[in-house]
């Protein structure tokens, strides 16, 4: 597994959350154990179907387009995660999620236990109890309207890798990452 570290993850997180019917590009810098690489990223956004669904169809690809120079990699954990971290109590969690579908885009340090929640979703279950979602979506439109710093709590039953729904605490954040962008940050308190 890479450290996809914060400029792939603004990379991939920008083309999820980019407009919905486009051709979006992005190149970042990935961390790899002994290197660092310039990758690129290539979405196409398509419309639900039928075209007044909500999902989307994303189709895309990435290309290691090269080894990045040697200023650019990094010895350690950066200033901002090595704060995060020293800010994150002993059973809390880190996630970022796309504030459209609340898919999870990475794990912002280690992730929770017994969670099902993974990047690469294949689960056959909702992530997400079907009664808490609207709750959930509810939270995300909130976050969206409102005033800048504004979190909200809430509980809600994510899936655990026994197939079983556990309730979970969350805080859950707006993260601008450009203009026209965003992600939410989650907080997962998990005893």
């Amino acid at each position: 597994m890479f450290d996809l570290a914060d400029h792939t993850s603004a990379a991939l997180a920008g083309l999820v959350c980019e407009s919905r019917t486009s051709v979006d590009h992005h190149t970042a810098l990935e961390h790899r154990p002994g290197s660092a690489r310039h990758v690129h990223f290539a979405v196409h956004s398509h419309l639900g179907i039928p075209p007044d669904a909500s999902a989307r169809l994303l189709r895309g690809l990435s290309v290691d387009i090269g080894a990045a120079p040697p200023t650019a990699t990094r010895s350690g954990p950066q200033l901002g995660d090595r704060i995060a971290q020293a800010l994150t109590p002993k059973n809390r969690y880190r996630a970022i999620s796309d504030p459209d579908s609340l898919n999870l885009l990475f794990w912002h340090g280690p992730p929770a236990p017994r969670i099902a929640w993974t990047a690469d979703n294949t689960a056959e279950s909702p992530i997400l109890h079907p009664e808490d979602m609207p709750a959930a979506m509810q939270a995300a439109g909130d976050l969206r309207a409102g005033e800048p710093g504004l979190s909200i709590d809430l509980t809600v039953r994510f899936l655990t890798h026994d197939g079983q729904y556990e309730p979970i605490d969350l805080t859950v954040s707006l993260i601008e990452l450009d203009t026209d962008r965003s992600a939410l940050l989650v907080v997962l308190t998990v005893p």
